[in-house]
């Protein structure tokens, strides 16, 4: 009898942890590992700024995921539909545009986290997507520009409605409530944003250099549009530390290690249940400026130069 009891107990043991882990494994996403399953859809490694959010995503969740390369040739849309449906991620996390808009065809229904997505607001997201913006809020941008150069009234810009339409339409909304005028220029494959820039170097003070992948179509262009330029003594603002060795005057970009773990908090709240932000989207929360005040006193332009208080890097060589 008292072998008999002992069974009993032990079996109740069992059938309670058996319940507890059923409880648990229902509760919270786990693989067979014990992570969730997350996986990272990146457009392209090669690319540095691709790979810097890749890797401080991956440090900064703190547990293995599955890391797709989209831009490898054999991994086609039918491949990665394969790859999705056998791992059944979680979560999938997007770096790049073209991520995204794979992810979201082939799993409209899934939770997906996207970044480094040029002007996201072209984009039809899909009910759970959430993501970081690639662009920092124009309005800010223009209070910085306002800030250091109070004597700037006019800035140029080229874009192609194709990528930031929406964007730059809300970029000329804040320049006309900061008095600011925003001499834009759409152009369109057809174009050349070299030949369009020649329309309006007579009336502008400044030109806003803005990530877009018609208008700096390939590297002899960006250096064609600096070069015409600089020639002209007219400063540049730009939106990458790339552009400071070709001659840009001030550079506003968004900080891409920020930009990955706010992608990884999001993740984490999809995953376990925190609280989100009302917002499907946000805007990065980091920024770096750099300023080259070599330019600034060559070009004679005039300088707040309280603003370097909020300046991350001088360049003065």
């Amino acid at each position: 009898m008292m072998l008999i009891n002992r069974l009993n107990v032990f079996d109740f043991k069992v059938y309670l942890f058996s319940l507890c882990f059923i409880i648990i494994m229902s509760g919270t996403p786990f693989s067979l590992e014990g992570y969730p399953v997350v996986m990272v859809l990146n457009s392209s490694p090669s690319v540095e700024k691709y790979r810097t959010v890749h890797n401080e995503f991956k440090e900064t969740l703190g547990f293995p995921v599955i890391d797709v390369d989209i831009s490898k040739k054999w991994m086609t849309k039918t491949r990665l539909q394969t790859k999705i449906l056998e791992e059944n991620p979680d979560v999938i996390f997007c770096i790049g545009s073209q991520a995204y808009l794979m992810a979201n065809e082939i799993n409209p229904d899934g939770k997906i986290v996207f970044s480094m997505a040029i002007n996201w607001k072209r984009f039809e997201l899909g009910k759970n997507s959430k993501g970081i913006s690639m662009e920092l809020n124009p309005q800010l941008e223009l209070f910085v520009f306002k800030y250091l150069f109070p004597d700037i009234k006019t800035i140029g810009m080229i874009y192609s409605e194709k990528f930031n339409k929406e964007w730059v339409q809300l970029a000329v909304n804040s320049a006309k409530s900061m008095d600011i005028n925003l001499e834009i220029i759409s152009i369109d494959e057809e174009s050349h944003a070299l030949d369009d820039l020649g329309r309006i170097s007579d009336s502008i003070e400044a030109f806003w250099m803005i990530h877009d992948p018609l208008v700096l179509a390939d590297k002899e262009t960006v250096v064609g549009l600096f070069s015409f330029l600089n020639d002209r003594q007219i400063p540049v603002f730009a939106y990458h530390k790339a552009f400071a060795s070709l001659g840009a005057t001030l550079v506003i970009s968004p900080d891409l290690p920020t930009i990955a773990r706010q992608g990884a908090q999001y993740t984490e709240a999809l995953l376990f249940g925190s609280d989100l932000s009302d917002d499907a989207v946000q805007i990065p929360a980091g920024s770096h400026l750099s300023i080259n005040l070599k330019i600034v006193a060559e070009y004679g332009l005039n300088f707040n130069e309280d603003g370097l208080q909020m300046v991350n890097e001088i360049i003065d060589e």
